[in-house]
């Protein structure tokens, strides 16, 4: 696995699994707010998806 997404696999997955962005947009929300390419990281997306409601 490149280092770099061993490190992000370690933070999200393995660390702090509640700031990612599609736990955030689920529990805010529902699992169905929850766009199919929101990846981990993406929290400034989440954030956009959270004003909008899940729209």
């Amino acid at each position: 696995m490149p280092a770099t997404a061993e490190l992000t696999r370690k933070h999200y997955c393995l660390g702090d699994h509640e700031s990612r962005a599609r736990f955030v947009v689920t529990k805010a929300l529902s699992s169905a707010a929850v766009p199919e390419d929101l990846h981990a990281n993406q929290t400034e997306r989440a954030e956009e998806i959270l004003r909008s409601g899940g729209r």
